[in-house]
């Protein structure tokens, strides 16, 4: 999985699957992109639609960028760049910038800066 741009509710990206309110949708083995906007979330060809309350992005592996609206991110791996305008950041090393609006960041070493307007900066 390269990148993950997030913009919704109701759905855990995990490892190589979409979880949504519970329920196994889509498998996202060797997905360049992944694609959420409000109600419908894109990935290649494939297109998914739910209806949710909050959102939640897990992922078990590396990914280049995420960037996200609203959302809590964890990232179990590296990551390139990660954006979300508000939600909380856990990540191991990041090889590129942490942004959040509103959020908190948890991080092990990071490349870039690391940057929340209102959050705390928290390394591993």
């Amino acid at each position: 999985m390269k990148s993950v741009y997030v913009v919704g509710k109701g759905l855990i990206v995990a490892g190589n699957k979409i979880t949504i309110d519970g329920k196994e949708h889509v498998s996202v083995e060797n997905s360049e992109n992944i694609v959420v906007t409000d109600d419908c979330i894109k990935i290649g060809n494939k297109t998914v639609v739910f209806k949710g309350r909050s959102i939640k992005i897990e992922i078990h592996g590396n990914v280049n960028k995420i960037v996200t609206e609203n959302a809590d991110v964890s990232i179990h791996g590296n990551a390139g760049d990660v954006e979300t305008v508000s939600g909380d950041v856990d990540c191991r090393q990041v090889n590129g910038d942490i942004t959040t609006v509103s959020g908190d960041v948890t991080c092990g070493d990071v490349s870039g800066d690391v940057t929340t307007v209102s959050g705390d900066i928290n390394r591993k």
